[in-house]
């Protein structure tokens, strides 16, 4: 057979009929590195969901620009999303860039949360990246005469199979212009498209065994500019004419505005003080004069005690008004199972109110004028909070334009999105861009809080070691303060809608017991609650896997072996294996402990599946704990983790590894403080968490499963770690602390 011959020239003068449409503004911009999203005059694209233009676009210079809803919230998804897009498409992953969370310019592809991130965010850049590739071929072929397996693609150009040297990049095939290829959508539900848009392929998608691209260790594309400080943050977003402003709270939660004195502030240069309702605020030209503005605006507020007393909250939350009682999984009769143990045990463990605890506090700015709004924030929801701050000032979802600049870090939506609608209300009643920069004091007392849980197991084991039945029951408040539709401006200026969400929900239990239950009680929340990194995980794993230890130890058993005996889920079995094989494990039935000493010291285990995929954890977390003190020191940690198929092994293992820290983190210290009137822990002295000189040694140990699914990394590294530690202290001490945090005076009261 002859080799095709063709020059670019020849195919080109060709394959115009193929190709529909001239470059388009924002993606002839971007594809040259010029960014649209501060630009106003910017012409919002047509997005179709089913639209393959929507997804990416390729420039003439071969580069690739896509385009998606989702947003990297410092986890390195846009790393991934564009390794994804090169494997697919066979570019260089240097010529990808990704834009992101821009609402006039991406795909509505739902909130990024739940480490779903990756896992839906990636399906529909695939599928649009493999069509491209396919749609580039076929143009070849068309003017070729020649089938499509003639042909192969490599590096961004398409050439033929038998004579290499004629090729044609994708540049000169389609650069700057339309593909017109229709996408199929899986689902076309209003539900199913608000979780994640996902794609049926038509062409067939890459197998493991051909990926060139994805699992390779590629550095992350935004560390560079943020190890320069050149990266732009939320913060570094300036836009022409903007003032300061800052918010004045209440003295209390609840608290009413009765009157504001404006001379107060009238010596303070451009000083201007805006109110709507309970809502009030101060802006100014210069930063430092908002903020002097805000300290000196005295205001008078009704008084207000709607808090529970906080060494009662745990007694509380279980009289508190129900507003919803779900039963989780319930397999099996409980009482026959109860009766079944030679071993019954029951007990109740409490985790605590926390902050999201972002290390910069929250900033936005807003631009409102008549008949159009831009919003610059940190959201990891962009669409629901555009769709949010267009009800909340009256405005067309379609005059307003939300853009995506990261923030100082985000688990659960947090402070971001309500300094976002401050900025909103004070740049509406001025008719300028205002800029909101949250103070310490703001973030910590009013960002939505993670709600604080207790939880109640009952349960039992026979002579053997299996557990017989698992009775758990848990109260936490609702969400119905704290996410949609429920910005802290919008509750003060009134007409807030609510939303009755309840998550937070007991973790799957993973252990094959022929008689469990679930009950997730929502009660009336106090105080607003956005659940932070894993929801509902973190919490009922912790309260799992320290009955399941205080059973073993009940029945004298060993943690691994119990564990062993109770899953017969192989990837569960083959975590826990790796990571008694990783610590040098030995039975703690065989341990002889020292008790006396000034220092104590314990090895602890923890088991955990969670997110998509049900990726797996296995931890053992050694610690010391000094008598005297009470103070709780982890001085090694080892995990095997398994989340399917490896994307990037080093994304993964900082992943991981950020997980564990944080779930140290909040094990050891975390806890927010209230009375009845406000959250009185405002700075890190009152929420500690952990610091550099207490990182523990850690062994990590990755265990790839190409034939199975990436799943969950970053919650799933963080469910097990509370649990571990938990279990050290037990095995150190012989007294199980059952409240988080671990902190001194807690491991004092227990000994």
């Amino acid at each position: 057979m002859n080799a095709p011959q063709f020059t670019r020239r020849g195919l080109l003068e060709g394959a115009g009929v193929l190709v529909v449409g001239l470059s388009f503004g924002p993606a002839a911009r971007a594809a040259t590195g010029q960014s649209p999203a501060a630009d106003l005059s910017t012409p919002v694209r047509i997005i179709d969901f089913e639209s393959l233009d929507s997804w990416l676009a390729i420039a003439r210079d071969g580069s690739v620009t896509v385009y998606t809803g989702r947003v990297d919230l410092g986890t390195g998804t846009e790393t991934v999303l564009a390794q994804f897009v090169a494997e697919e498409l066979d570019v260089r992953f240097e010529s990808v860039r990704v834009i992101m969370g821009d609402t006039r310019l991406t795909p509505n592809q739902g909130k990024t949360t739940a480490s779903l991130n990756v896992v839906r965010g990636s399906q529909p850049l695939r599928v649009a990246a493999a069509e491209a590739r396919a749609a580039l071929v076929e143009m070849v072929a068309a003017k070729l005469s020649l089938p499509t397996d003639a042909l192969e693609t490599s590096d961004g150009v398409v050439r033929s199979k038998t004579a290499p040297d004629n090729a044609v990049s994708y540049g000169e095939l389609i650069g700057d212009k339309f593909f017109s290829v229709k996408l199929e959508l899986a689902s076309k539900t209003e539900e199913d498209i608000s979780r994640g848009i996902l794609m049926k392929p038509k062409s067939k998608l890459k197998e493991f065994k051909d990926y060139k691209v994805i699992g390779k260790s590629i550095p992350r594309v935004d560390i560079p500019a943020k190890i320069a400080g050149t990266y732009e943050y939320v913060h570094n977003v300036r836009v022409p004419g903007m003032l300061h402003g800052r918010v004045v709270r209440p003295p209390a939660i609840g608290a009413n505005l009765v009157s504001v004195s404006e001379d107060t502030i009238r010596k303070i240069p451009g000083a201007r003080v805006i109110r709507r309702n309970n809502f009030l605020g101060v802006v100014a030209p210069r930063e430092e004069d908002a903020i002097k503005a805000a300290l000196v605006l005295q205001a008078e507020w009704t008084k207000s005690e709607t808090l529970p007393q906080f060494d009662k909250l745990y007694e509380d939350l279980t009289k508190a008004r129900v507003v919803s009682d779900q039963l989780g999984y319930n397999v099996g009769d409980i009482n026959a199972g109860l009766a079944k143990g030679k071993t019954r045990h029951k007990a109740t463990y409490d985790f605590p109110y926390q902050d999201h605890a972002m290390i910069g506090p929250s900033c936005a700015i807003a631009d409102v004028r008549p008949g159009q709004a831009t919003i610059w924030s940190g959201s990891q929801w962009p669409q629901g909070d555009r769709s949010d701050i267009a009800k909340m000032l009256g405005m067309p979802l379609e005059q307003v334009h939300l853009v995506w600049r990261e923030a100082s870090g985000c688990y659960g939506r947090l402070g971001c999105d309500d300094a976002a609608a401050d900025a909103a209300v004070m740049s509406q009643a001025v008719g300028r861009p205002v800029r909101v920069q949250w103070m310490r004091d703001d973030e910590h007392a009013w960002e939505p809080l993670s709600p604080a849980m207790t939880m109640t197991i009952e349960g039992a084991i026979d002579d053997k070691g299996r557990i017989t039945a698992f009775d758990y029951q848990q109260y936490s408040p609702s969400h119905s303060m704290g996410e949609k539709g429920n910005h802290l401006a919008w509750h003060l200026i009134g007409g807030a809608p609510g939303w009755g969400r309840m998550s937070g929900a007991a973790a799957n239990l993973l252990y094959d017991v022929p008689a469990k239950r679930a009950r997730n009680i929502y009660v009336e929340p106090w105080l607003r609650g956005i659940y932070l990194r894993s929801p509902g995980g973190i919490q009922s794993i912790f309260a799992y896997e320290s009955f399941i230890e205080e059973l073993a130890a009940l029945g004298g058993f060993d943690p691994l072996e119990i564990r062993l005996m109770n899953t017969g889920d192989s990837r569960d079995q083959d975590v826990l294996r790796a990571v008694a094989r990783l610590s040098a494990w030995e039975s703690r039935k065989n341990i002889k402990r020292d008790r006396t000493g000034s220092v104590l010291t314990g090895r602890g285990l923890a088991l955990a599946r969670y997110g998509a995929g049900e990726s797996r954890s296995a931890l053992v977390v050694d610690v010391e704990v000094e008598r005297a003190s009470g103070h709780v020191r982890v001085t090694d940690v080892f995990m095997a983790f398994d989340c399917g198929l490896v994307l990037n092994p080093d994304g993964l293992m900082n992943q991981v590894e950020g997980g564990l820290v944080q779930g140290l983190s909040r094990a050891l210290h975390e806890q927010v403080h209230f009375d009845r009137k406000k959250v009185t822990s405002v700075n890190w002295l009152d929420y500690p968490i952990l610091t550099f000189d207490e990182l523990p040694k850690a062994k990590l140990e990755l265990i790839p499963r190409p034939d199975i699914a990436w799943g969950s990394a970053g919650e799933a590294g963080t469910v097990a770690t509370a649990g571990a530690v938990a279990n050290a202290v037990f095995d150190a001490t012989g007294k199980h602390p059952r409240r988080l945090p671990l902190n001194p005076e807690h491991i004092k009261a227990i000994l």
